[in-house]
């Protein structure tokens, strides 16, 4: 019974468990062919999965494509909707795509046909999408909203076309004043005579003239500039608001006009993150911690992903989630140590031949010389993020590991307003103390069996 038991114990001891936090990143690139008048162009997308795992029943939508472009693939259906932000937020589901799943480090396309009227003015058109995915198996979905911007030049209808819009360096804030610089060229082979250039927007106001300023005449093949000087409304967010324009000209005793459309962004970067560090502690398997992300700037930062790296080396990876602006999301990283036999105070002390600590070849963590549980050490969390354009961005993060701290005390962090949150949980420890309760119970039935039985 003893040998039963010992079997057992041996068994359950040596299972070890080891959970990676897996998540998916999806990377998005087009490709725009044949966007010419009266023809069909094609817009095509091409998804990257650049996590450590697999996104799962990837879905895409058409959602919003400009007048006059049209698309047999225009989702139309819109189950709810947002009155206050004039969005759907929830499609029809035969309004997505179905790319299917999409390995680490692999991809797939989707091509999406766009129908060009023939006289369709020269100017930037804009293709809305909305790209959804299971980041695991359970059904947690991460949603990416994209916008393809379309330049489409129709010298057989129009001469003029805003070639260039001249924005200030740095940040345009909501109240602001600014000047706004558009080049415009002929590009048509006759010249273009009594220029004018109207703005037309509800969201800034011009100062000082009105919203149509005189050029004059432009010369074939000539480009000519034309300030405006703005002021951005001061009940506006951050975000990006548009603008459209309307060029008219008389050309060969013909009366013109031309129309294009751009957009304006208010609010800074479009994310800033601080990073907190608290509750600093030793593990079976390492240095665990947990980091509180904080998104400091003025725009939402939406499908948040963090890699955490120590001397340049990953060592974990989270997802968190959408990071709206002055909220926060909580999630834990253990830097992991390796050959507990040649270790000091729990760090690997692998010596390399300039007397350095080297790093294992199965471990991350790296240290000094005489490296022991006191002072800081740099760290750099990677954090990848969208923003309102649809763009995959990625920032890099710097941040200190009190060891000091190794006891469990925390830091003090700033106060921000919570949302929804994605917390990492230490599932080794909690399977650890699985094992531990079913040895406990299998310990004390095999004796009450052996008891009863000397009975």
């Amino acid at each position: 019974m003893r040998k039963q038991i010992i079997l057992v114990l041996l068994l359950m001891i040596s299972t070890t468990v080891t959970f990676a936090a897996i998540t998916p990143a999806m990377q998005i690139t087009t490709e725009q062919t044949n966007m010419q008048p009266g023809g069909t162009g094609y817009l095509t997308l091409t998804l990257s999965n650049t996590g450590s795992g697999t996104a799962y029943a990837t879905k895409v939508t058409l959602n919003g494509l400009s007048n006059p472009l049209t698309s047999d693939n225009l989702c139309t259906s819109c189950i709810l909707y947002d009155t206050n932000q004039n969005t759907c937020l929830t499609y029809s589901d035969s309004c997505y795509y179905n790319i299917g799943d999409i390995g680490v480090n692999n991809a797939k396309t989707y091509i999406i046909p766009i129908k060009i009227p023939e006289n369709i003015t020269s100017g930037y058109y804009t293709a809305n999408l909305q790209i959804k995915y299971q980041t695991d198996a359970s059904g947690t979905t991460s949603y990416t909203d994209y916008i393809e911007i379309i330049r489409i030049n129709n010298s057989a209808n129009d001469n003029l076309v805003i070639t260039n819009v001249g924005l200030p360096a740095g940040t345009i804030n909501p109240g602001e004043e600014f000047n706004l610089t558009l080049s415009i060229a002929n590009m048509g082979s006759s010249d273009a005579n009594n220029v004018r250039v109207t703005l037309d927007t509800n969201n800034f106001n011009t100062i000082g003239t009105s919203n149509m300023l005189i050029i004059g005449n432009i010369l074939s093949g000539e480009t000519k500039t034309v300030t405006f000087s703005l002021l951005s409304d001061n009940s506006l967010t951050a975000g990006v608001y548009p603008v459209d324009s309307v060029i008219s000209y008389t050309s060969n005793g013909q009366v013109l006009a031309s129309q294009g459309s751009f957009g304006i962004k208010l609010g800074g970067q479009d994310t800033n993150f601080a990073v907190y560090i608290s509750n600093v502690r030793q593990t079976t398997s390492g240095i665990s911690f947990d980091a509180q992300f904080a998104n400091i700037g003025l725009i939402t930062a939406k499908s948040v992903g963090v890699t955490l790296q120590y001397l340049g080396m990953p060592v974990n990876s989270n997802y968190i989630g959408d990071l709206t602006s002055g909220s926060y999301s909580k999630t834990s990283f253990t830097i992991t140590t390796v050959n507990a036999a040649n270790t000091t105070n729990g760090f690997n002390r692998t010596r390399s031949a300039n007397g350095q600590q080297g790093m294992n070849a199965s471990g991350f963590f790296r240290n000094q010389t005489n490296m022991s549980f006191t002072g800081t050490q740099p760290l750099m969390f990677v954090i990848s993020y969208t923003n309102l354009l649809g763009q995959r961005v990625t920032t890099n993060v710097p941040a200190e590991l009190n060891l000091n701290q190794i006891t469990g005390s925390s830091t003090s962090t700033t106060a921000f307003r919570q949302t929804t949150t994605s917390t990492t949980i230490d599932m080794t420890s909690v399977i650890s103390w699985v094992f531990i309760g079913g040895v406990i119970i299998l310990v004390v039935y095999f004796f009450i069996k052996s008891r009863r039985k000397e009975k």
